[in-house]
């Protein structure tokens, strides 16, 4: 019955994207601090119990938003091409505040839910958000980085979700890891991809990523490992989760374009052994 009502609610909006932040925004946190029976003020049908429904279908119509957002011919107008920009920017980050609630509502159906529309996500960005991102990078330099950084605090959270789903042995989980791992890989290729077109390999560096939990912590079976094999190997590097863009919010370090700490950031980085990994910057 919710579904369903969800599904109707959806159909009739006049933008997906703007009733998802929405109900991000304002219904979920009354959620979060209503009583245990007790739900949303501005959407009473959002409770504790039907928050998974909800969940669900928000990641659903975000998918099916974006794969309506074709980038367009090259002959298309670059005004044209701007307003569509401004609808990535729009869906990255609602698809960053749902990937980030996994962090608050971390139940299994939860997050099968952010792994299997997650990779479809990505794979949609990659097929009609990138050839985008290549038209205007040159023109609207800023809002690009900062959808491309946006979304890549995403991946890494859904780099998190891979890890924990391993550590928990969790075959419904474990089973969206393969696809969703090559579609992150394939998102930061391609990111490299479209910088070194446009004459800014300066801007990125490849690394690793050390494997984390929902909340960001170290999984402590690695820095046993890590602390193992230090003893034994003179500090060689932790087991890493494959390659990843970084930004501040991670304890490794990083660096961004035209800083001056570039060189020393990649020299820290390659020196540090088991204490960090290193990861893309850009």
């Amino acid at each position: 019955m919710i579904q369903t009502l969800i599904k109707i609610f959806f159909l009739h909006t006049t933008d997906v994207l703007k009733s998802i932040q929405d109900i991000c925004s304002i219904a979920v946190p009354e959620l979060l601090d209503a009583d245990k029976y007790e739900g949303s003020t501005t959407y009473p049908t959002l409770t504790k119990s039907a928050f998974g429904t909800y969940y669900r279908m928000m990641l659903d119509e975000l998918v099916r938003c974006v794969r309506q957002m074709t980038p367009g011919k090259s002959s298309d107008p670059i005004q044209q091409s701007t307003q569509l920009l401004v609808r990535w920017n729009m869906a990255v980050r609602v698809f960053h505040t749902l990937v980030t609630l996994i962090k608050a509502f971390d139940v299994r159906s939860n997050l099968n839910a952010a792994l299997k529309f997650g990779r479809m996500f990505i794979e949609l960005f990659l097929r009609n958000g990138m050839p985008l991102l290549d038209k205007v990078l040159r023109t609207n330099k800023d809002d690009v980085m900062g959808l491309l950084k946006n979304l890549q605090q995403s991946t890494r959270t859904m780099h998190h979700v891979c890890s924990h789903s391993k550590v928990a042995k969790d075959v419904s989980l474990i089973n969206h890891v393969p696809l969703l791992k090559k579609a992150l890989e394939g998102f930061v290729f391609r990111v490299k991809a479209m910088l070194t077109l446009h004459n800014c390999q300066e801007a990125f560096w490849m690394g690793n990523l050390k494997n984390r939990d929902l909340h960001g912590e170290e999984i402590l079976s690695q820095v046993s490992n890590a602390e193992s094999e230090a003893e034994s190997d003179g500090g060689e590097e932790s087991e890493d989760n494959g390659p990843e863009l970084s930004d501040d919010s991670d304890e490794e370090q990083s660096t961004t374009a035209g800083d001056d700490e570039t060189d020393a950031g990649r020299e820290d980085a390659e020196g540090s052994g088991s204490e960090e990994s290193y990861s893309e910057s850009f």
